[in-house]
């Protein structure tokens, strides 16, 4: 297995409060061929971005993308809340769409479980109807919040399309081991976020949620066990960096950008070869 050979994305948290066209300029100068879009606010709530308010920014994003050849792995963050309101996000998915992006990632944050997974199988449908894939994370902090919860959701939808995003951060913090993952069918595993943290878990949802939104760390540069995480994925599974990292928060977008890829390269290269257990394959 060659895991130099799968697609490589960076999602936008990796360089926090950076605009979207900043971003894309980052990325393609980093020298990323994918990249995840934020269209969304990843809160509760129904803000979009301000791509999403303002056309002639929304027409220079898409401009810029198409200038740098960048292929648009997902677009985000779409939390189903109380709130959820399918028509207010309807013309994100379509920029989505427009952006010809393979997954919209979609987060369940209702504590109404049957109230969400109505909500659910609407944006299901609707990102169907667009020749899309949702991409369903769960997060330790959200109502949804364990691969249990998400394996249910998408096994209770009617599209076939439907599958996970795991999250190398919130798949370690809900408790989660590599060996957890060997159920899931190939096409239900639609890809990876890969980040490093400490190993000692925070106590709390809000220091949960800081650490993943500000104090994680880049691939290769803490203890969680990525090399069998990415062993116990499919072989073809997409790697989207997602690693908002504080140390190098005051540097920019291009510098953050740059450093992830090059700390997950070497990981990658680390484990090229070898079986779960680090050693090599005997050929």
């Amino acid at each position: 297995m060659n895991h130099l050979n799968r697609v490589l994305s960076v999602a936008p948290l990796t360089a926090p409060g950076v605009g979207a066209i900043e971003f894309v300029e980052a990325a393609a100068k980093a020298g990323f061929e994918h990249v995840g879009i934020r269209l969304k606010t990843p809160t509760p709530g129904s803000a979009l971005e301000p791509e999403m308010a303002d056309n002639r920014l929304r027409r220079r994003l898409v401009k810029r993308i198409r200038d740098t050849r960048l292929k648009v792995l997902e677009v985000e963050a779409f939390w189903i809340s109380p709130d959820f309101d399918i028509e207010f996000v309807k013309p994100a998915i379509e920029t989505g769409a427009l952006l010809e992006a393979k997954f919209i990632l979609v987060v369940g944050n209702d504590p109404d479980l049957s109230r969400f997974q109505i909500n659910f199988g609407r944006l299901s449908e609707l990102v169907r109807s667009y020749d899309m894939r949702v991409a369903f994370e769960f997060i330790p902090y959200v109502a949804v919040n364990s691969l249990e919860m998400a394996v249910k959701t998408i096994h209770l939808s009617d599209d076939s399309n439907d599958g996970l995003l795991i999250d190398a951060l919130h798949f370690a913090r809900s408790g989660g081991k590599p060996a957890d993952l060997a159920g899931i069918p190939p096409g239900k595993f639609h890809f990876l976020h890969l980040c490093d943290a400490t190993d000692e878990s925070p106590k709390s949802l809000p220091e949960l949620r800081r650490e993943a939104r500000e104090a994680r760390l880049l691939p290769g540069f803490g203890s969680l066990p990525l090399h069998e995480l990415l062993h116990a994925a499919p072989p073809d599974t997409p790697i989207e960096i997602e690693c908002p990292t504080k140390a190098n928060a005051h540097l920019p977008a291009l510098e953050q950008l740059t450093l992830a890829r090059q700390a997950t390269l070497d990981v990658l290269e680390r484990i090229k070869g070898t079986d779960t257990s680090g050693k090599p394959i005997k050929k």
